[in-house]
C-alpha cells in the first residue's frame, strides 16, 4: 500500500475546462478582496480567527472554479464563526499567472512557501503564518477546514523556529533509519555544499526552510558529499539502497522513510515541498494502520 508515495513531486498543476455554465454566487459569509489585500489580512489573523482564502476566478470557463465557489459557499455557512473567509478573483484564469493581479497573488503566495499551480485553490492561515493550501476543487472542503481548525485549536499549528536538519555521515544512514523513523517519517537528503552544486545548494536551503515547519511531523537528515562528484565512491549507501531497488543518479535526492521502509522519493528543488508533505502526513498515517 506504501508503494503509491514512491516518486513524490510537485503537485500538479491543475487542468480546467472550459464550460458555458453560470458562476455560482459566492455566500455573504465569503468577502471579495484584491490581491494587494491578502498580506494586510494575513497579518491581522495573527491576533483575531484564522483566515481561509478562496483563488477563483468568474471568467466563465472554468468548471472547477464553479464546484469550488459552491464548496467555499457551503463551508463558509457552516464555519463562519471559526474563520474568515474571503475570495480573490483572478481573471482570465488561463492567463492569471500573467496579469498583475494574478502576480500580486502568486508572489505573496511563492513567499509563503505554498506556490500556486492553479486555480481553485485554497489557502488557510492562522496566528499571521500559512497553514495548509488545498488546491483543486474539493467537495470535502468543509470537512477539511474542519480539521484544519480543530488543529489550530489544540495549538497544533507548527510556527516557523529553527532549522532541523541533522547532518549524517553516510556510515549513519542505515542506523538513522531505523532509529528515527519509527515514530515519524524520515526525510533523508543526499545532497553536498559544493558551490560546484547550484542544484545542491538551493535544495539544501528548500530543506532547511521545511523543517521550520515541519519538525514536529517529520524527522529530516542529509547526507553531504564534498565534492558532489563523491557520490559516486559512496558504496556503502548504494549497497543499502539496492535492497530498495534504488539508485542515486544525481544529487540532491530525497528518500523518505516510515519505520525503517522506503516510501519513495522527493523532488528536494520542488517548489511545493513543503506543500507535499504536508498532505502526504496523513496519508501515510492512515497506511500504516
Amino acid at each position: 500500500m506504501l508503494s503509491r508515495w514512491k516518486d513524490w513531486g510537485l503537485v500538479p498543476c491543475i487542468v480546467l475546462i472550459a464550460t458555458s455554465f453560470p458562476l455560482p454566487v459566492l455566500a455573504q459569509e465569503v468577502r471579495e478582496i484584491e490581491p494587494d489585500q491578502i498580506a494586510p489580512l494575513v497579518a491581522d489573523s495573527s491576533n483575531d480567527k484564522p483566515l481561509v482564502v478562496h483563488y477563483t476566478s468568474d471568467d466563465g470557463s472554468c468548471s472547477h472554479c464553479m464546484e469550488n465557489n459552491a464548496f467555499i459557499a457551503t463551508a463558509a455557512q457552516r464555519l463562519s464563526d471559526n474563520f474568515d473567509f474571503v475570495a480573490v478573483t483572478l481573471n482570465p484564469w488561463r492567463q492569471f499567472f500573467d496579469t498583475p493581479n494574478g502576480k500580486v497573488a502568486t508572489d505573496f503566495q511563492i513567499g509563503q512557501g505554498f506556490p500556486l499551480s492553479g486555480v481553485p485553490a485554497v489557502m488557510i492561515f492562522a496566528n499571521g503564518e500559512p497553514v495548509q493550501l488545498l488546491p483543486g476543487a474539493n467537495p470535502s472542503l468543509d470537512t477539511a477546514l474542519e480539521t484544519a481548525f480543530n488543529v489550530i485549536s489544540d495549538q497544533q499549528v507548527v510556527v516557523r523556529g529553527d532549522v532541523s536538519v541533522a547532518n549524517i555521515p553516510p556510515s549513519q544512514f542505515e542506523t538513522y533509519v531505523n532509529a528515527f523513523s519509527a515514530d515519524k517519517p524520515l526525510l533523508v537528503t543526499l545532497s553536498s555544499t559544493d558551490e560546484d552544486c547550484p542544484h545542491c545548494l538551493s535544495g539544501n536551503a528548500k530543506v532547511d526552510d521545511v523543517s521550520r515547519y515541519l519538525s514536529s511531523d517529520y524527522v529530516f537528515a542529509r547526507i553531504d558529499y564534498d565534492p558532489w562528484q563523491s557520490v559516486s565512491e559512496d558504496t556503502q549507501t548504494t549497497a543499502y539502497l539496492d535492497q530498495f531497488a534504488v539508485a542515486v543518479n544525481g544529487l540532491p535526492t530525497s528518500l523518505l522513510f516510515y519505520r525503517g521502509k522506503l516510501l519513495g522519493t522527493v523532488v528536494t528543488n520542488g517548489r511545493d515541498l513543503r506543500t507535499v508533505l504536508s498532505q502526504a502526513l496523513p496519508a501515510i498515517k492512515e497506511a500504516d494502520q
